[in-house]
């Protein structure tokens, strides 16, 4: 007796969808939300423009972040409510870039249960202390 396999198993995979020709439209920035000009007119910038992500914003010194409402238009409407986070540098000779590098270097898959309280402790750092790991690190532009 014969058996019969579906026609799908011999059939070769479907291609993926090719992309759209059409031109998609580039996400608003950050700088578009309303009250951004301003704060980055005081030195803040977009934490999202930095890392991609808003993971830090939690504990980056309350002194140095701000926040605003999400108001872009063309984010989903799940993202309403949402905050757009801005931030400084704690330490006024390094760069919000250079803060981002020297604490991502300090959070390793070995210690991530731990990632709030090494970046809360990286953060009470004193400006010296920070240039200078940051400089035995070669991190510093």
């Amino acid at each position: 007796m014969r058996t019969y396999h579906p026609l799908s198993e011999y059939a070769p995979p479907e291609p993926p969808p090719l992309p759209s020709t059409e031109p998609q439209p580039e996400p608003m920035p950050a700088s578009s939300v309303v009250g951004a000009a301003e704060l980055i007119a005081a030195g803040f910038e977009p934490l999202e423009l930095l890392t991609g992500s808003t993971t830090l914003a939690g504990d980056w010194p309350n002194q140095h972040k701000r926040s605003l409402s999400e108001t872009r238009p063309d984010r989903l409407p799940d993202d309403q409510g949402e905050l757009v986070w801005f931030v400084r540098s704690p330490w006024p000779r390094l760069t919000p870039e250079q803060v981002l590098d020297l604490i991502t270097t300090y959070l390793t898959h070995d210690n991530e249960p731990r990632w709030p309280e090494v970046t809360r402790e990286i953060f009470a750092w004193s400006d010296e202390r920070a240039v200078a790991v940051l400089n035995k690190l070669n991190l510093r532009d």
